[in-house]
């Protein structure tokens, strides 16, 4: 009897350890599939980049530094060619452009990347809330003018790449 009291205390002490570790397992487990999570939603930022256009200098910089504080990835050009040229090598989840630049204009390059799919906002100095609402509809983007609103310009920036990501 004695013998098959041992047998039974060294079985549920067996059977706490089993049940133990796979409790263990279980916590580990989900631990592996919230950081394959973060992974993947890393990776999908990695592949997105907003391409910012303006031939001034100062305003490429200012925007590049917002963006990079809302840890975008992001790209420079000073010209429509310079961007058609990045777009043309990179995956781009939004396109930030200037409407007046020499030679070719912001809503030139709209009209030669009119097929895309990222996100578009449209910068300028030089629209009234007419011309504003009509390059929104054609283009289908978003227009500020400039000087702008910083905290609603991220969080159009942020929308726009959302719609981008949900749209993989």
């Amino acid at each position: 009897m004695e013998c098959a009291q041992e047998f039974f205390d060294s079985s549920n002490a067996i059977l706490e350890k089993v049940l133990n570790v796979q409790s263990n397992r279980s916590s580990i487990l989900d631990k592996i599939a919230s950081i394959q999570s973060l992974v993947e939603k890393k990776i999908l930022n990695l592949g997105t980049r907003a391409l910012v256009v303006d031939d001034d200098k100062q305003i490429r910089i200012l925007i590049k530094k917002v963006l990079n504080d809302l840890n975008i990835d992001v790209v420079v050009a000073s010209s429509v060619h310079e961007a058609l040229a990045i777009i043309a090598e990179n995956n781009i989840g939004i396109l930030i452009t200037d409407i007046c630049m020499p030679y070719l204009s912001g809503l030139e390059l709209l009209e030669k990347i009119s097929g895309s799919a990222f996100g578009k906002i449209v910068i300028s100095a030089n629209v009234d809330k007419e011309g504003k609402e009509e390059i929104e509809n054609k283009y289908n983007c978003k227009v500020f003018q400039k000087p702008f609103d910083l905290s609603l310009f991220k969080k159009v920036v942020l929308k726009e790449l959302n719609k981008e990501e949900t749209s993989k």
